[in-house]
């Protein structure tokens, strides 16, 4: 119940936001309001990369993985999809750029 959560309301509209808000004025390319909208424009797309690693794995980690080493497993995981977030976010910010010129 917890994962179905997290994937279908924490992740797209809670933490995904607040990502792309953050982002988008920590980089100065835009504003919060401007985070706000890329996250609704690739929101699709990020979901998509999201489901593709995080299902299989918990799944996995709870089954698999001793109790003991499940943390340890969860925060290679994740810094795995921060690359993967990193890597789409950036992606669209260059190419929205392109678009510009």
């Amino acid at each position: 119940q917890k994962v179905v959560a997290d994937a279908t309301v924490h992740v797209p509209f809670i933490y995904l936001p607040l990502y792309y808000m953050f982002e988008d004025t920590a980089l100065g390319v835009g504003t919060p309001v401007t985070g706000f909208q890329r996250w609704g424009d690739e929101l699709k797309d990020t979901m998509m990369a999201y489901w593709k690693i995080f299902p299989a794995f918990h799944l996995m980690n709870f089954t698999l993985t001793p109790p003991e080493l499940r943390i340890a497993v969860v925060a290679c995981v994740s810094f795995v999809w921060l690359i993967v977030l990193s890597y789409l976010s950036h992606y669209n910010i260059e190419k929205h750029k392109e678009d510009e010129e």
